[in-house]
């Protein structure tokens, strides 16, 4: 039975490793394509009134 919950354990961990991975991409992604988006138009608003 240990070596079942030692199984489960590692399933748990190495789950929520690749969870927070996932989720720590994923919130950088977002967070840089409206940081991205944002500098974008606003460096369009620059240039057209340049």
């Amino acid at each position: 039975s240990t070596v079942k919950v030692t199984l489960t354990e590692r399933e748990l961990i190495f789950g929520g490793a690749g969870l927070s991975v996932l989720l720590l991409f994923l919130a950088t992604a977002v967070a840089g394509g409206i940081i991205h988006s944002y500098g974008w138009r606003k460096g369009w608003a620059a240039a057209k009134r340049a």
